[in-house]
This record gives structure tokens, sequence and C-alpha cells, in this order.
């Protein structure tokens, strides 16, 4: 298996952006991986493993997070990218915290972050969404900006249908 770790920007819009150009580039999306790991600058950071045809990506140094509202519209960013690729539903979340992997050579990285059995985002995005608390609480769709979030899954249930 091949797998290429990518180096991102310290930034998380830096990072968002890297995640969402290596998905436009995806050739036979067959995965997308999500887990929240500790981290230092956010309290959790986002762990991406994007498998496809011909290899896996990995994006685990990233600072991207949910833990406020501008980094949520970061995340859906990327969901909106995965939607334009048609991936919706290849899109799936580690419902646990994940280790930091970046010390790993790449190859046992990816093979930490698949050996978790993840959940389906949508078109329960809450609980994805809760991974990046201490608890994996469910919030209130309140704190969070819903309508973005439901959108993208009336879009993955539109499809399905």
């Amino acid at each position: 298996m091949y797998i290429e770790r990518h180096c991102l920007p310290s930034t998380t819009y830096g990072a968002a952006d890297v995640v969402k150009e290596k998905i436009k580039a995806a050739k036979g999306i067959k995965s997308i991986i999500f887990g929240a790991r500790d981290a230092v600058a956010n309290r959790y950071a986002t762990s991406i493993l994007l498998i496809a045809d011909e290899g896996s990506y990995l994006f685990d140094t990233t600072t991207i997070t949910m833990e406020r509202s501008p980094r949520e519209l970061e995340v859906l960013g990327i969901f909106d990218v995965i939607k334009s690729v048609g991936a919706l539903d290849k899109a799936v979340y580690i419902p646990a915290r994940t280790p930091s992997t970046e010390h790993f050579p790449a190859i046992e990285a990816a093979q930490i972050l698949k050996n978790y059995q993840p959940k389906i985002i949508f078109p329960n995005w809450r609980d994805f969404a809760s991974i990046f608390n201490e608890k994996f609480e469910m919030r209130s769709v309140d704190c969070y900006y819903s309508s973005r979030w439901e959108e993208l899954s009336g879009n993955l249930t539109e499809n399905n249908a």
C-alpha cells in the first residue's frame, strides 16, 4: 500500500487548503477517515486519511479542529469539496480519541487509523462533531452551523434515493 504523508502549513486554513486540493485531485476515492487527537495549540486536532485508487494520503499533523466557529467553517469547507467530488458517502470518522501518529512511519500511522471501526458522518454529523470535545458530548444544534451540516446531509440523502 502506497502512503504519502503531507507536510502541512501550521495554520488551520493553510492545512485545510492542502487537504481540499488533494481531495480534488484524488481519483477513485474509497474512504476519507477523520479522527481527533490530542493537540497542543487546540485541545483536539484532526487527523485525516484519504484512501483512493492510486494510493493513500495521510494528514496527521493538521491543526484543523472544530472547537470554535471559524474552525468549524474550515471543516465545512473540506466537506464542501468532498461533496463536489461525490464522496460524502465515503466520509467516515473514528468514534474515539486517536493517538498522535506523526512520529511513526506513514504506513504504520495509516494502519493505526485504519484499525479503528469507523462510523459514517452523514446524516449523524453531530456524532462526528462530538469527537472534538472532551467527553464526546452531543451538543445542541445551536452550537454549530447546523443549516450547512443539514444541507450536506440532505445532499447525501438525495443522492442515495
